[in-house]
């Protein structure tokens, strides 16, 4: 790097940190109008769902129609119309989740989760690379070696929290016998 005034390092240490906090909101923000796109998305697949909802409106008149007639010809045999076998029909789709409320209700939710997470993963990389390139500005105008190597020795997050295990949370594995294959094999007496 080139030398730097002390002027222009405090100068561009300030345009870091007004771009690193304008870009925060701009994260705030996209959350948002990413959000609206998944209602977009939602509703534009609830209006696709709404014509083959009347499409299985039609066949379920057509069902009905037919246990009428069903009913009739039973009756015409003695059957109680109570007695006379009907026929069912079920429409099972998975994209149909969008015209249940709940469902609804619950991808929002899933959604904001998401986009929370991003957001927040995001700001963190924001300010990681603000850090970064102020870290730079400012190191470069360190001018002994105490300084640099006082730099050096702050932890990582990753010497500061490391990986969990299911033991960590009191997770106990189970573990078979020894013999466990042999007891499978091995017939049961009774006494």
């Amino acid at each position: 790097m080139t030398e730097l005034i002390k002027a222009d390092r405090e100068a561009l240490i300030r345009v870091v940190k007004d771009r690193a906090k304008l870009a925060e909101r701009d994260a705030h923000t996209r959350a948002k109008v990413l959000l609206a796109e998944v209602h977009d998305l939602m509703t534009a697949e609830f209006a696709a769902n709404d014509a083959l909802w009347n499409d299985l409106l039609l066949a379920q008149e057509a069902v009905a129609k037919l246990n009428a007639q069903i009913r009739e010809q039973c009756a015409a045999m003695g059957i109680p119309a109570k007695y006379a076998p009907e026929i069912g029909m079920h429409w099972h789709s998975r994209s149909l989740q969008f015209a249940d409320k709940e469902r609804r209700a619950e991808l929002q939710r899933l959604a904001e989760a998401r986009l929370s997470a991003l957001t927040e993963t995001a700001r963190v990389e924001i300010q990681r690379q603000a850090l970064d390139v102020t870290e730079r500005l400012i190191v470069g105008g360190l001018e002994s070696e105490e300084a640099h190597r006082f730099i050096e020795t702050l932890p990582t997050v990753e010497d500061l929290m490391p990986p969990l295990s299911l033991a960590d949370l009191g997770v106990k594995r189970w573990q078979p016998p020894e013999d466990a294959a042999a007891q499978l094999v091995t017939p049961l007496t009774h006494r």
